[in-house]
C-alpha cells in the first residue's frame, strides 16, 4: 500500500497556481471556444493569480498579470486587458525585471491597446516589446517572444 504525500499549504498553493495557469493554454489556442470555455479561462487566470498571491515572487505576479491581460485581450475585453497589462509593466519596473518577462509585459500592453483601438499606445508598446526582445540573451527565449509578437489577435493594428 503506497502512502500519499500530503502537501503543505504553500506547496498546494504553488501546485494550484501552476496547474490553473497551464490549463489556460489549450483554451487560449482553441479556435472555437464556447462561452462557458471563455468564462473558464477568466476564472482559471484569476484563480492562478490568487494562488500565486500567497506564495509567488514578483516574476510570478508579472506573469499572472500578463496571463490575465492575454485572456481578456483574446476575448476582446479591452478595459480589463489594459488594467492587467499596465500592472504587469508596473511590476517589471518596480522590481527591475527585464528580459523575457519585460518583453511580454510590453506585448500585453500593446495587445490590450490594439484590442481597445488605441493606435498610439499600441505603437509605443509594440516598439518597446520589439526593442526589449533584442536584449533577450537566450536565443530560444528570443525566438519564443518573437513568435508571440507575431501571433494574433492584434485586432488589425499590426500590419
Amino acid at each position: 500500500m503506497s502512502e500519499e504525500k500530503k502537501l503543505t499549504i504553500n506547496e498546494a498553493e504553488k501546485y494550484f497556481a501552476i496547474e490553473y495557469y497551464n490549463s489556460i493554454w489549450p483554451l487560449l489556442e482553441k479556435k472555437d471556444r464556447t462561452e462557458e470555455e471563455n468564462l473558464t479561462m477568466i476564472h482559471m487566470a484569476h484563480t492562478s493569480y490568487l494562488h500565486w498571491s500567497k506564495v509567488g515572487t514578483a516574476v510570478n505576479f508579472v506573469r499572472g498579470e500578463w496571463m490575465l491581460s492575454r485572456v481578456y485581450s483574446t476575448l476582446n475585453i479591452s478595459k480589463q486587458a489594459i488594467i492587467h497589462a499596465k500592472r504587469s509593466v508596473e511590476l517589471c519596473e518596480q522590481n527591475e525585471i527585464a528580459g523575457f518577462d519585460l518583453v511580454f509585459a510590453y506585448e500585453a500592453l500593446a495587445r490590450a491597446a490594439a484590442c481597445s483601438g488605441d493606435k498610439n499606445l499600441f505603437t509605443e508598446y509594440f516598439k518597446k516589446a520589439v526593442d526589449a526582445n533584442e536584449l533577450v540573451e537566450d536565443e530560444n527565449d528570443k525566438q519564443y517572444c518573437q513568435s508571440e509578437l507575431e501571433a494574433e489577435p492584434w485586432f488589425g493594428m499590426k500590419s
